[in-house]
């Protein structure tokens, strides 16, 4: 018997073994939850020093100058926002940061990890010619096929992924290379959390490791 990493609790070593490849269900990362993860990746530092130097400015218009009080409402309301616009546009339009706002499955085989993304397609063009760019039409809704999906795979190598890190409820891969972001895979993604940990342990030998 081994210890959970996830949940700490023990768990039997052969059903913690992935059987490989391994799909996941269907999920997408919450709005709220991307664009913290936006910030904590690549703005945190910059928001901080901006949030500071906007608090300090109110502080010093009220006890000295006015003028300072100007200051720190441009921090607020022109800096700030232009800094997570532009945050938004330059990495969370990114390929590597993409992938986990839109609905998708992601499949861990002994290449790397492919996110298989979901794209709604109205029922009038159900009908239409393979798209050239790759996509597969396929039935991912009810029996009489009402809804239907236009499917994208976009492939990460492991030589692109840095050490994971696992949260509260869910488990990060950094990306690099030249496609950074991130993957972003909730604790229930494959079903009991011993899955995910033997497909964890799969993938950490087989991540580089990171540099000191």
């Amino acid at each position: 018997m081994a210890n959970d990493e996830l949940t700490g609790t023990a768990v039997d070593a052969t059903v913690a073994a992935p059987g490989i490849p391994a799909e996941s269900r269907v999920f997408r990362m919450g709005a709220a939850n991307f664009i913290s993860h936006l910030i904590f990746t690549y703005a945190g530092p910059w928001l901080l020093a901006l949030s500071a130097t906007a608090v300090a400015g109110v502080a010093f218009g009220i006890a000295v100058d006015i003028r300072w009080f100007v200051v720190g409402m441009m921090m607020v309301f022109l800096v700030i926002p232009m800094l997570m616009g532009f945050m938004y546009y330059y990495y969370g339009l990114r390929r590597g940061c993409l992938v986990n706002s839109v609905t998708h499955a992601v499949v861990v085989d002994d290449k790397g990890i492919t996110v298989r993304m979901l794209f709604e397609q109205p029922r009038d063009d159900a009908d239409d010619a393979d798209d050239p760019d790759g996509m597969e039409t396929a039935d991912k809704g009810n029996a009489d096929g009402e809804r239907r999906y236009v499917e994208r795979p976009e492939f990460f190598p492991y030589s692109d992924m840095k050490p994971y890190r696992i949260g509260m409820k869910s488990v990060v891969i950094p990306l690099q290379g030249k496609d950074p972001g991130f993957l972003w895979i909730p604790f229930d993604a494959f079903g009991e959390t011993a899955v995910l940990e033997g497909l964890l342990d799969y993938i950490g030998r087989r991540v580089p490791p990171a540099k000191s």
